[in-house]
């Protein structure tokens, strides 16, 4: 009879202690939590979002042709020439410097921008180092040829 109340004994025991152990991580996972800016990081991943966005609907004085249209004809050769006699390479490059340098520089945010699939490549500022909020844009210049437009905001 005695062994039989020692066995309930020591079940409980093992109940106690269980239930202690899923009482101490709950507390480690849930209560000790860093706590973080998430409206921080979440307002500068829509600024890069936004800034890709708006910048390729930009109008230029470019036979008024927008950014992503100059971007399409310079991954096709840059055969269209632009006030100044300069390629739309070389003319939408100047174009999102001079945004990126109105918005992004007078804020004091350090970017980098980058494209790829134009030929001798394009980017704009340096790689970020650390923390860093990424956004990237395809852009579609004929069926099966895509160029890629990304923005990382540093930290």
């Amino acid at each position: 009879m005695a062994s039989k109340a020692q066995m309930e004994i020591l079940g409980l025991a093992i109940v106690v202690i269980l239930i202690a152990l899923a009482m101490l991580f709950a507390v480690q996972f849930f209560l000790l939590k860093p706590v973080s800016e998430p409206t921080k990081t979440v307002k500068e991943s829509f600024l890069a979002a936004n800034f890709l966005n708006s910048c390729l609907g930009t109008s230029t004085k470019c036979f008024d042709r927008n950014i992503k249209e100059l971007l399409q004809n310079c991954a096709l050769g840059g055969s269209l020439n632009c006030p100044g006699n300069i390629n739309s390479c070389l003319y939408s490059r100047q174009e999102i410097e001079k945004m990126l340098d109105s918005s992004l520089g007078l804020w004091k945010k350090s970017y980098f921008f980058n494209i790829d699939g134009l030929a001798g490549g394009f980017s704009i500022g340096d790689a970020c180092k650390g923390e860093k909020e990424y956004e990237e844009h395809p852009v579609v210049v004929r069926p099966g040829f895509d160029i890629l437009l990304s923005l990382e905001i540093c930290g």
